[in-house]
């Protein structure tokens, strides 16, 4: 049980990196900086400009320690 959102996140913050796998967590994060993480997942430009410009990307789960999700596609729509 928490008592403050703040300790939630945290808490969060903490399994997703240590438990899930995650290398980076973006703490408040700008528009600028979600489209630019983003595009950092997504490689190309071209998938990245069809994001953003209402389409969709799809994205391979490639962490084969996450055994229910390792290899499901999933679809991020723009």
């Amino acid at each position: 049980m928490f008592n403050r959102e703040i300790d939630f996140e945290n808490a969060l913050v903490d399994l997703l990196i240590s438990e899930k796998g995650w290398s980076e967590v973006i703490m408040s994060p700008t528009e600028q900086d979600l489209i630019k993480n983003w595009a950092n997942i997504l490689k190309t430009p071209l998938r990245l400009n069809g994001f953003i410009n209402g389409k969709s990307a799809s994205i391979t789960r490639d962490n084969p320690d996450d055994v229910l999700h390792f290899g499901k596609e999933f679809f991020l729509q723009g």
